[in-house]
């Protein structure tokens, strides 16, 4: 586990609507169609795509936090917001502070479609691992350094 003051450490924050403590978190997660009990949920837009509204009140459950970028719009929120200036930015931060890597050193692949990303992502992985790198899955699920590490519960 994991405090929110340990995922957004070095993190340029603009502003925070809302009051945030020093509660433990159970992981970051990226997504803007689900959220997690006690994740801090990152709003990421596609690249070259204009920012949707996001409507809270589709959660089946609630986020610690949101962190999401000045202009993105959050409809119906229950729970503080992080604005900061870079989403992307903020959530390799987590990623990093989250398995004290050094952020800098630390690449993202992201992986989109409709199908196949799991096993897509997973082959990644496997490629790099053979290759000598120190690979991170990170899905909606769960995220984990190594297959054979325990991953972090929903």
């Amino acid at each position: 586990m994991v405090t929110i003051k340990k995922l957004l450490n070095n993190v340029n924050i603009c502003c925070i609507e809302g009051s945030i403590d020093e509660n433990t978190l159970t992981h970051p997660v990226l997504s803007d169609a689900e959220s997690y009990d006690g994740a801090l949920l990152y709003i990421i837009s596609k690249i070259g795509t204009q920012e949707h509204d996001i409507d809270c009140s589709k959660f089946t459950s609630l986020p610690y936090a949101i962190v999401a970028s000045e202009t993105q719009k959050i409809l119906h929120c229950r729970v503080p917001i992080i604005r900061v200036d870079s989403t992307r930015l903020a959530f390799s931060h987590a990623c990093s502070n989250m398995y004290d890597i050094n952020y800098i050193q630390l690449k993202i692949i992201g992986i989109t479609g409709s199908n196949g990303k799991t096993t897509t992502a997973n082959l990644i992985s496997d490629a790099l691992k053979n290759c000598g790198k120190e690979a991170m899955v990170i899905s909606l699920d769960d995220f984990y350094l190594d297959s054979s590490d325990e991953r972090y519960p929903k």
